[in-house]
């Protein structure tokens, strides 16, 4: 608790520091984001370089609503 108090005191005088961080990159160039097909297997595999084709799963899932 007093290095808690002492910090805050300390922290009232002089000049706050800028706690938001900026990249140095683009991110939108850099994140992969959903594209046509909402799926997040099919988007990652869109943005993975070399292009390696869509293998389909054994055991699929049934998505029937």
């Amino acid at each position: 608790q007093r290095k808690r108090l002492y910090v805050q005191d300390a922290m009232k005088h002089g000049r706050f520091p800028n706690w938001d961080f900026g990249p140095d990159y683009d991110p939108g160039k850099v994140y992969v984001r959903g594209g046509t097909d909402p799926s997040t297997t099919a988007t990652k595999q869109r943005g993975r370089f070399p292009y390696v084709p869509v293998t389909p799963p054994q055991f699929p899932r049934d998505c029937k609503k």
